[in-house]
Order: C-alpha cells, then sequence, then structure tokens
C-alpha cells in the first residue's frame, strides 16, 4: 500500500458500542418521519453579510454544508457516523 501512512487504525472505543447495538436495532424498527424547526435569524444574516462584504454568491445550504464540515473536522471521532 502506497497510502498506508495516509490512516490511523485505532482500538474500537467502548463509548461507541451503544451507537452500533441501535443501529443493529433500528433495521428492525419502522422509520420515523419528523419535522424540525430552527431559527436561523443569525446564521441568515451571516450569509447576506458575506455577500455584501465579498461580492460573491452564496447559497444558505453550501453555509450549512461549510459549518457541518467544520464541526466534523474539529471532532475527528464523528467521522465513523
Amino acid at each position: 500500500m502506497k497510502n498506508q501512512d495516509a490512516y490511523k487504525v485505532l482500538p474500537f472505543p467502548k463509548i461507541r458500542q451503544p451507537v452500533v447495538d441501535s443501529l443493529a436495532q433500528a433495521k428492525h424498527m419502522s422509520a420515523i418521519h419528523s419535522l424540525l424547526e430552527v431559527d436561523v435569524t443569525e446564521a441568515r444574516k451571516w450569509v447576506r453579510e458575506f455577500r455584501k462584504k465579498i461580492g460573491e454568491p452564496l447559497s444558505f445550504t453550501s453555509f450549512l454544508t461549510f459549518c457541518l464540515a467544520r464541526a466534523v473536522d474539529e471532532n475527528k471521532i464523528v467521522h465513523a457516523y
């Protein structure tokens, strides 16, 4: 393997076992659909300010994707979720 050093092998953390158990249990359950309401007033204000300052378009979806990517990058263990 060329890129062998690019990967890190870690022992399976015991704290992740409940996640594995819940996923196994979820196979046998019906899906539940729900709605979620979140106040995005401040986030939309940031997007508008970015557009004015930079002059480049920025969609709200791309802003949310960027925020999620930054949050995941700060906590590497969630990469596996």
